[in-house]
């Protein structure tokens, strides 16, 4: 699928990412250098079609071992989303936590600087 991108995580200490010219598109794969034992793979799918928000992805619950909520997602809503899905058959034991990848402010900083000159070029 063209819009859909697949690739694992790179994990940066701040010295790292700071002497680093970063890329936009970098952003979604890359992750602080302490979360490295995650091993994490994203598929990021970005579609410029308009009216098309989502498309599904069949995986089975086998092949899950963690999810991971969003940093972004509130806490209280957090806590309800993970009720929710631990009432789906067979994910009673199923692991779930919400990051906290955008807690260190330095990191914080350095993705919303990226992602700020994006917008300032793009437009």
């Amino acid at each position: 699928m063209p819009d859909l991108r697949c690739e694992s995580v790179t994990y940066l200490r701040l010295n790292q990412i700071r002497r680093k010219t970063l890329d936009p598109e970098e952003l979604p794969f890359l992750k602080r250098y302490p979360f490295q034992d995650e091993r994490e793979f994203r598929m990021v799918w970005e579609s410029k079609k308009k009216g098309k928000s989502a498309f599904d992805i069949p995986v089975p619950l086998s092949c899950i071992d963690k999810v991971m909520l969003s940093p972004w997602l509130r806490e209280s809503l957090a806590g309800q989303l993970k009720g929710m899905l631990k009432r789906i058959e067979g994910c009673t034991h199923l692991r779930i936590t919400r990051s906290t990848l955008i807690s260190n402010e330095q990191w914080k900083n350095l993705g919303e600087s990226v992602a700020e000159e994006k917008r300032v070029v793009g437009t």
